[in-house]
Formats: C-alpha cells, sequence, structure tokens
C-alpha cells in the first residue's frame, strides 16, 4: 500500500510538472486515468480524454506526458480506420491522437464510430482479410476497446461523443517548465507502473459508489 501511494504521489508530481490545470482534482483524474490503462482487465469502459484548447495552450505537451506514462502509449496524428483497429486488436495500446480541426478530420476518415467504440469493452468490426477462404473463414473481427486521449482546438458538436469523454479545457499559462516531455522522462515511472500492474493483476478490487447515472456512471 505504501508503495502504492508512493507511486500516485510521483504520477501526481509528474503531472503537475509537465502542465498547468485549472484545478488540483484536474490531476488527480489523469493520475487515476493513467493507473486505470495499466488495469484494463478490471474496466468495461474507458472514458475519452479531450485536451480542448486554442494553440499553445500545453494541449500536445501534457498529452505526450500522459501517453509516455500509459500503459503501451503511442502518439499518432492518423485517425485513420486501419491504425485503430490493429492498435487495439494487436497491440492492446493506449492512443494519443494530437489533430487540428477533429471533426472535419473524422468525417474524411469516416471513423467516428470506430473512435467512440474505443470507449466501452465488447464492440468489434469485421473486416474480410481472406476472401477465397468463404463464409466463416475470410473474415477476422477485430477489438476496438482501449484508453484514449485527444488534442484539438475545436468543440466538436456530437452527443455521442461528449457522453463517453471527460473533457479539459487548457489554459494559457506563464509557467516555465523544468523538463521536455520525452518517452525517456516518464520511463521509470512506466517501468514503476508495470511492476505495479504486475503485482495487482488477479485482485479484487471493490466498485465505487457513485451519484451518476447513465453513461457518465459507466465511465
Amino acid at each position: 500500500k505504501q508503495l502504492d501511494e508512493q507511486l500516485y504521489d510521483d504520477i501526481l508530481v509528474y503531472l503537475q510538472e509537465s502542465a498547468d490545470l485549472p484545478s488540483v482534482q484536474s490531476y488527480h483524474l489523469l493520475a487515476s486515468w493513467v493507473i486505470h490503462t495499466y488495469l484494463m482487465e478490471y474496466f468495461d469502459y474507458s472514458p475519452i480524454i479531450v485536451l480542448l484548447g486554442a494553440p499553445a495552450r500545453g494541449k500536445s505537451r501534457l498529452g505526450r506526458a500522459l501517453v509516455h506514462a500509459s500503459f503501451r502509449g503511442l502518439h499518432l496524428e492518423s485517425l485513420a480506420g486501419p491504425h485503430l483497429i490493429r492498435l487495439a486488436t494487436d497491440h492492446n495500446a493506449t492512443l494519443f491522437f494530437d489533430v487540428k480541426n477533429l471533426g472535419k478530420k473524422l468525417r474524411q476518415e469516416q471513423t467516428l464510430d470506430l473512435l467512440l467504440l474505443r470507449g466501452e469493452r465488447g464492440a468489434t468490426t469485421p473486416r474480410v482479410t481472406s476472401a477465397g477462404k468463404g463464409p466463416f473463414l475470410d473474415t477476422r473481427y477485430y477489438r476496438l476497446f482501449g484508453p484514449t486521449i485527444i488534442a484539438t482546438n475545436e468543440v466538436f458538436d456530437d452527443s455521442a461523443f461528449e457522453s463517453r469523454t471527460l473533457c479539459l479545457r487548457m489554459q494559457l499559462s506563464q509557467q516555465q517548465f523544468s523538463f521536455p516531455v520525452t518517452p525517456e522522462m516518464a520511463l521509470a515511472l512506466r517501468e514503476r507502473l508495470t511492476a505495479f500492474r504486475s503485482w495487482h493483476m488477479g485482485e479484487c478490487f471493490l466498485s465505487p459508489d457513485s451519484r451518476f447515472r447513465g453513461r457518465m456512471y459507466d465511465i
């Protein structure tokens, strides 16, 4: 327990040194979310973290800090369907999409539904991979569930998207940060989080009480 508490506190410090957020609660939310990515076997839902704001608000920096500390994190620009599908099924990856004009890009790629289904366990998408093998053998079903971060400059007006996301509006900051955000800076945390995952695998966790209902209760 003491090691777990120290790990959590160190994640908080790492995030505080990476971004200037509007409240203390925001740091606790994101620290809990990072830990959540290492225990996905216990979750049926994963809230999509949206970092929203104008340029030079620290969205990309915070997104990199989160994904570098998360389980199998990958920083992407592309929202193409094949990337979402294979990285979820074959890699169980945490994905960070750093995109301008999110709505326009999703319409171009036609991948909104795939992105939304990353938030809930169980959904699959079929793809014909071996047309000559005949019925049932020609199709592979790909999983989509996995932790997701999005940094963007616009509000995406879609009720289904909004109901699956936790949105942090990034503020203009005068704070000078002490280090650049690189994968190497989060390496020690990732090692400890991987050990945390191994140590707690197979345990039973309590389900917290919540005053929320519906999809907000799920996420």
